[in-house]
């Protein structure tokens, strides 16, 4: 059984529609590339990340960057 305080409260989510497979997939490709970048700008800023919180951020700019693609902007 689920707890209250385990979900997401419904005005904190906000879907988007995803551009199809082919349009997403050149996003993938340099995921890796996109990890290392965003760890070494944060090394030379004083701002060390660990890997975990490298890959949510840039998980998060993809995600940004393809429900922009889907929406025309």
């Amino acid at each position: 059984m689920f707890k209250p305080r385990e979900f997401y409260d419904p005005v904190e989510i906000m879907l988007g529609v995803m551009p199809a497979f082919e349009r997403q997939t050149p996003v993938f490709t340099n995921f890796e590339q996109r990890v290392a970048l965003m760890m070494t700008e944060s090394a030379q800023s004083k701002n060390v990340l660990t890997i975990q919180q490298a890959h949510q951020l840039v998980w998060q700019d993809i995600s940004e960057e393809l429900l922009q693609v889907s929406s025309g902007r």
